[in-house]
C-alpha cells in the first residue's frame, strides 16, 4: 500500500516544507499549512527561501502584520529623492509609461491622491529649499509605513518599496 501523503506530494509536485502534502494542496485544501498572504506557498517555506521577512521570529511572514515601509518622495524605489522622481510623477500621470508600485511614495503631501502638485513638490523640494514630503519623509531618514490606517481613504497602497529592505 502506497502513503497517501507521499501520493499527494508526488501528484501534485513541489512540496517546499517537506511534510508529505504537494504546496498547493497544503495550502489551498486543508492540508495544515498557513498561507496568510496567499502566494500559494506555506508561510514557513516563504520565510526560509527569504522572500518574506520574519523580524520578529513568529513563523509568520512580516507583510501579513505590518504596514509596508517606504519612504515619502523617492517615487522610483532607487534610495534617492532626486529629479528623477519627480519626472517619474509626470511620466506616471501623463504618460502612462511607468508603474509605481508605492503609489503612498508619490503622495508627496498625503492628501489622498497622486497628481501633478507631487511632482512640482518634489522638484520645489529638491532645488528651491520648499517643504520636505510628509511622513515618512526622505531618505537618509528612517523609513516608515503610512500615516493612514490600510483601508482608509488616504492610504493608496504600498505594494513594493525595496529600497528600505
Amino acid at each position: 500500500m502506497i502513503d497517501s501523503e507521499a501520493a499527494v506530494a508526488r501528484h501534485t509536485g513541489n512540496d517546499c516544507n517537506g511534510n508529505g502534502i504537494g504546496d498547493d494542496l497544503d495550502v489551498g485544501r486543508g492540508g495544515g499549512s498557513e498561507d496568510c498572504n496567499e502566494n500559494g506557498l506555506p508561510d514557513e517555506c516563504d520565510i526560509s527561501a527569504g522572500t518574506s521577512r520574519d523580524a520578529d521570529g513568529n513563523g509568520i511572514p512580516d507583510e501579513c502584520f505590518f504596514a509596508p515601509v517606504f519612504h515619502r518622495g523617492d517615487t522610483n524605489d532607487d534610495g534617492f529623492v532626486d529629479l528623477a522622481d519627480g519626472v517619474t510623477v509626470f511620466i506616471f500621470l501623463f504618460l502612462g509609461d511607468t508603474i509605481i508600485y508605492c503609489l503612498d511614495s508619490a503622495d508627496i503631501d498625503n492628501n489622498e491622491r497622486v497628481e501633478s502638485t507631487d511632482g512640482i513638490r518634489i522638484l520645489v523640494y529638491l532645488f528651491a529649499g520648499g517643504e520636505p514630503p510628509a511622513e515618512p519623509g526622505v531618505p537618509p531618514g528612517s523609513c516608515g509605513s503610512d500615516t493612514e490606517e490600510p483601508g482608509t481613504p488616504g492610504h493608496l497602497g504600498c505594494a513594493s518599496y525595496t529600497s528600505c529592505q
